[in-house]
């Protein structure tokens, strides 16, 4: 990223598509921390509220090959999840830009205590201030599995 920022694009925008605690602004072990800390990134949470999701590269949830490779993501109850707050906006795909918010009556979720989870849905973090990880999230309501296509991948092999 710094090479990139840096080097090959300094007065150009980048987009960095990632998993959500790898593009988060305050894990100094993630995305370039220095980076994080200027007005050159704009990050951006994605997060789903309901649906069926997948395991990648054949891994679970401890790392290890799951027994099913589908998971469900149920809907979550506790009224501090930002996924709760947001679907309630009605919207399938909701966008919010928290970077320029005041804090106000109905946004009070962005500066004060909230909950989300991770890509699986299971682990939920709580976090005072979300607008200190991201600058906007995106919210989708409903997720489903991906449908792979089939592609033989013999240009990753050192063959």
């Amino acid at each position: 990223m710094r090479f990139l920022n840096d080097e090959l694009y300094p007065e150009q925008k980048i987009i960095v598509w990632a998993q959500n605690t790898h593009i988060e602004k305050v894990n100094r072990n993630r995305m370039p921390f220095r980076l994080a800390q200027t007005d050159s990134v704009y990050s951006i949470g994605l997060f789903n509220y309901n649906g069926r999701g997948c395991f990648s590269f054949e891994q679970g949830f401890d790392g290890t090959p799951p027994e099913d490779m589908i998971y469900d993501y149920t809907p979550p109850s506790d009224s501090l999840r930002i996924e709760k707050i947001m679907v309630a906006s009605g919207y399938d795909i909701t966008f919010v830009d928290m970077k320029y918010q005041i804090k106000t009556n109905g946004n009070t979720w962005m500066f004060d205590k909230a909950k989300y989870a991770e890509w699986d849905g299971i682990n939920v973090n709580e976090v005072n201030n979300i607008r200190g990880k991201w600058d906007a999230l995106i919210l989708i309501k409903q997720i489903s599995t991906p449908k792979y296509l089939d592609f033989e991948y013999d240009y990753l092999t050192n063959d």
